[in-house]
């Protein structure tokens, strides 16, 4: 390889890293104008539950979320702990045979809540969403094809059993509207 190529080859690569850092920004940036309603949002509900006379294990997990709403690491721990968690909850329902769920119920507007923070917090962390997606996508199949049903995902999912108003609905009606 002749220096000149070896120029080339640099700066091709140089370039095409700083074209790719260039627009993860700019997705960075448009998902966090897509998610300022759902923060702001995510905020009134915090506040007033905050304001309420909600036990104090539940505001300790709220002003967690108010907290972290805009940081990117959550989203990366969910994906690093996600198939530990996976895991272990196969243990306690197939091996072990006990029951995954701990019988604790979550508010409405706790539920509600965890909802916006999730959404935010995945929103800052575009890279960690995609491998989510693919563990959930990973599980699922797994899931499907070894057990003939879906009592994997049940298992997996038997804690989001409130039903919610989802923001992303009315998210999708302004960006449509």
């Amino acid at each position: 390889m002749t220096t000149v190529q070896a120029l080339f080859w640099f700066w091709a690569a140089l370039g095409s890293f700083c074209i790719v850092i260039g627009g993860y920004v700019v997705v960075l940036r448009r998902l966090a104008e897509m998610m300022q309603s759902v923060r702001l949002n995510l905020a009134d509900r915090g506040m007033a539950i905050l304001l309420s006379d909600t036990p104090d294990s539940d505001k300790k997990i709220v002003r967690f979320m108010l907290k972290n709403a805009f940081s990117a690491w959550p989203a990366t721990m969910l994906a690093f702990y996600l198939p530990i968690h996976v895991a272990h909850l196969v243990w306690m329902k197939i091996v072990r045979r006990q029951s995954v769920t701990n019988g604790t119920t979550v508010s409405n507007d706790l539920a509600n809540l965890y909802y916006r923070f999730t959404f935010s917090t995945l929103a800052a962390n575009p890279v960690a969403t995609i491998l989510i997606i693919v563990e959930v996508m990973t599980i699922g199949l797994v899931g499907f094809v070894v057990g003939g049903h879906m009592l994997l995902l049940k298992a997996v999912f038997a804690a989001q059993r409130t039903e919610v108003s989802n923001p992303l609905s009315r998210l999708r009606e302004k960006m449509v509207a």
